[in-house]
C-alpha cells in the first residue's frame, strides 16, 4: 500500500480497511504470543490502541456525516441498533483482557479464550460494517465529498 502521507485522494473506506487489518493483525499477533509475553501484551496494547482510533475515524468521518444525511440516517440508525449487542459484547470482551493484563491475572487460559471470542466479534462487526461501504459511496457522489480531510486523519498510516 502506498504511503498515504501525502495522498490528496484520501478514501476515509480505505483508511478504515487498513485500520481494521492493522486491528486484526496485532491482535493475532497477541494470541499467537500469548498475553502473559511482553511481545503478547505489546501486541494486544496496539491492537487496541488502533481500535480506538479506528472508531475516532468511523465516528467522525462515516456516522457522523451519513446520520446528518436524511437518505442515509434511518439506514445508520438501523445498523446502530443491528450491532448495538455486538459492541457490548466487543466491550466487555476488550475489558475482561485489559484488566486481567492490568492485575497480573494468572486466568492465562481465560483471557486467552476472551482475546479470541473479542477477535471473533471484531470480525463480525467488521463485515456488518461494510455495509456501509455503498452507502457511504453514494453520500460521496451526491455531497462531491474529495476534499482531503485534516492532516491528522491521512498521517495514520503513515507507521506502515
Amino acid at each position: 500500500m502506498p504511503d498515504t502521507m501525502f495522498d490528496t485522494t484520501f478514501d476515509p473506506m480505505v483508511q478504515i480497511e487498513v485500520l481494521q487489518d492493522d486491528v486484526l493483525r496485532y491482535l493475532e499477533s497477541a494470541l499467537e504470543n500469548g498475553l502473559a509475553t511482553v511481545r503478547g501484551a505489546a501486541a494486544f496494547q496496539q491492537g487496541i490502541n488502533w481500535l480506538d482510533r479506528l472508531s475516532e475515524i468511523k465516528a467522525d468521518q462515516i456516522y457522523a456525516p451519513l446520520s446528518a444525511d436524511p437518505l442515509a440516517r434511518d439506514y445508520v440508525a438501523h445498523l446502530d441498533e443491528q450491532l448495538l449487542d455486538l459492541m457490548s459484547r466487543i466491550s466487555l470482551l476488550r475489558t475482561h483482557v485489559e484488566l486481567g493484563l492490568e492485575t497480573g491475572s494468572d486466568n492465562e487460559t481465560g483471557m486467552r479464550d476472551s482475546l479470541q471470542a473479542l477477535l471473533q466479534q471484531l470480525r463480525v462487526a467488521f463485515n456488518r460494517e461494510a455495509a456501509l461501504m455503498p452507502v457511504y459511496a453514494a453520500w460521496q457522489a451526491r455531497e462531491g465529498m474529495h476534499a482531503p480531510p485534516p492532516l491528522a486523519l491521512r498521517l495514520v498510516s503513515s507507521h506502515m
